[in-house]
């Protein structure tokens, strides 16, 4: 298998989920986790495109920062996306009367995708699962457990930990860690390296944090004026502690336990000039 941007034997274990879901009929879960810029949308985006072509239909939606329209937007719309979208307009017209009623409509979206599986194994992808509301959550634990004996996929992904997903349901992590790169201060972020050789540095560190809380964000620009390693006591008494903890999960900052380092340094870089 040629080696996707170094994720290969990622891309390759997913395969291999999805292959197994349309040939026994089974679900499972597969949970992409990994810091901003690594690379998670690159491999989703690639997982689609194979399946499509593997005879999956196929629903792909992101959850966004600033809130979604309504609960449940990011599966419903993922399940209406695309040109051949896993729900006809019909079923998805029915679903509008339990709009008010979170359990009656999942209930009734399960017998529908467990009818649509009935005719072709389906991928449902969901990103950016930190920022989904918690009406997605829940149908996104209970779904996957109610169709296990569907042939459906569901590939989500996240900066943060994926907890409290299906129970009786096989849920396969595939974290994605820094890459072999060659390029001085990326740290292994795809992004960043990308962005630096374009020479679009800016416009990518503005993406990664774009979602930043304004407390979160003052820690870092005061991390970065104290340079590449700080202790927490340095940056302010009392720092942020949900702040901080955010920083860390995102893969922004590392906790060696005795300091704070910072995983990019050309993420340091750009916050210094922007402070100048």
């Amino acid at each position: 298998m040629p080696n996707f941007f170094g994720r290969g034997e990622e891309l390759g274990a997913a395969r291999a989920i999805l292959r197994r879901t349309r040939a026994t009929g089974t679900g499972a879960v597969i949970a992409v986790t990994g810091e901003a810029g690594i690379g998670k949308t690159a491999l989703i985006t690639e997982l689609r495109q194979w399946a499509a072509g593997d005879g999956f239909a196929t629903g792909h939606e992101a959850a966004q920062e600033s809130g979604n329209i309504a609960p449940l937007a990011p599966l419903l719309t993922a399940l209406r996306s695309g040109p051949a979208p896993v729900l006809s307009q019909a079923d998805f017209g029915a679903l509008a009367a339990h709009a008010a009623l979170p359990i009656w409509l999942v209930d009734r979206l399960t017998d529908q995708l467990r009818a649509r599986a009935t005719v072709t194994p389906i991928l449902i992808c969901v990103e950016d699962l930190q920022w989904a509301d918690a009406v997605t959550r829940y149908a996104l634990r209970v779904l996957p457990a109610q169709l296990v004996s569907s042939p459906i996929a569901w590939l989500l992904s996240s900066r943060l930990p994926i907890d409290a997903l299906a129970d009786d349901v096989a849920v396969h992590a595939i974290p994605l860690g820094p890459l072999p790169l060659s390029v001085a201060g990326a740290g292994g972020n795809p992004l960043l390296a990308v962005a630096l050789a374009q020479g679009r540095l800016t416009e990518a560190v503005r993406h990664m944090l774009s979602a930043l809380p304004p407390a979160a964000m003052k820690l870092l620009s005061t991390a970065a004026a104290l340079g590449p390693s700080s202790t927490v006591d340095s940056l302010g008494a009392p720092p942020d502690r949900h702040a901080l903890a955010r920083l860390v999960r995102e893969g922004f900052l590392a906790d060696d336990g005795e300091r704070l380092h910072f995983r990019h340094e050309l993420l340091r870089q750009v916050l210094l000039i922007w402070m100048d």
